[in-house]
């Protein structure tokens, strides 16, 4: 038997960096190249963390388990009351563009976490399509292509290129949805890289190029030729990723080609603002808005 004592926030705040930082620097990325599930990378996190405040008596068996299925939940996160106005925004947005073969707009999450942020976003009411890992790594390893690529159809078919349809990647057609608040999300474990590594940022350029194909697939009458307005639309694209990390966010993004970056400071002061930051979302929406009034053709509403 031992007494407990209370520990105050700061003593758990100060030992959990320790702890965070030193899991961080033996295996980093949670884990992913040490063999390590991410509950175990975690469990060690907790047990370097409170240990030291219990003279290294060992903790509940129940307590590392319990802690991971809470941080798989809404019941350790909360929305910013700009988050669910952005997306609204962004979904009346893309229902403004109907053709398959259009202005395809998408949102994405890159993000240095584990695997939990799915379930999270989707308990948070935010509901996510594409999800890199094992399966969309296979659909697009098991037909040989490239990164940040439309996988091009094989066309068997001796009909005329006008009634053909790309067939060779069913599992596409799938993947888009436009009622999806997130149309792909990427984490730094199953990536196996992080930010500001370029390589993450490619994963989520082969997603987007699966889905834009991924639209064209579910409208029959668009056939081969409107596969290649997707190609053509994927290479015409424009990117803007916007973090809160200047160095894995803003940084990292802003050296790719073609891809604009904004970082997002919620605490900073309008006098302080620079041109490549904003405050929150909602300044986001207006530009994103702005853009597509500009470059993208709208088209006309049903009557």
């Amino acid at each position: 038997m031992w007494a407990a004592r209370e520990v105050k926030v700061a003593e758990l705040e100060t030992s959990f960096r320790r702890a965070w930082q030193r899991q961080t620097s033996n295996h980093p990325n949670y884990g992913k190249g040490s063999s390590m599930t991410a509950e175990d990378w975690w469990a060690e996190v907790v047990h370097g963390t409170f240990q030291p405040l219990i003279g290294g008596r060992h903790l509940p068996a129940k307590l590392c388990p319990a802690l991971f299925r809470h941080f798989a939940s809404r019941d350790a996160y909360g929305l910013f009351p700009d988050v669910e106005p952005f997306f609204q925004a962004m979904k009346e947005l893309r229902a403004r563009f109907r053709d398959s073969t259009g202005p395809t707009i998408l949102t994405g999450v890159i993000t240095n976490s584990d695997d939990r942020v799915s379930s999270v976003l989707k308990d948070l009411g935010l509901p996510v399509g594409v999800v890199l890992g094992p399966m969309t790594e296979r659909l697009f390893d098991r037909h040989g292509l490239p990164k940040s690529s439309i996988p091009k159809p094989t066309v068997t078919s001796a009909a005329p290129v006008r009634d053909a349809t790309p067939l060779a990647f069913p599992e596409l057609a799938r993947w888009y949805n436009p009622e999806d608040d997130i149309n792909f999300l990427i984490t730094s474990r199953a990536a196996n890289c992080i930010k500001p590594s370029h390589e993450i940022f490619q994963h989520g350029g082969r997603l987007v190029s699966g889905l834009l194909a991924s639209r064209v697939l579910q409208d029959p009458s668009q056939g081969y030729r409107g596969y290649l307005k997707a190609l053509q639309k994927y290479v015409g694209m424009s990117h803007i990723h916007v973090g809160d990390d200047f160095v894995g966010d803003y940084q990292g993004a802003s050296k790719l080609m073609d891809t604009e970056a904004l970082h997002l400071c919620r605490d900073i002061s309008p006098d302080d603002k620079q041109d490549h930051q904003i405050s929150n979302l909602s300044e986001l929406f207006t530009y994103l808005n702005v853009m597509a009034n500009v470059n993208l053709s709208r088209e006309t509403p049903d009557t």
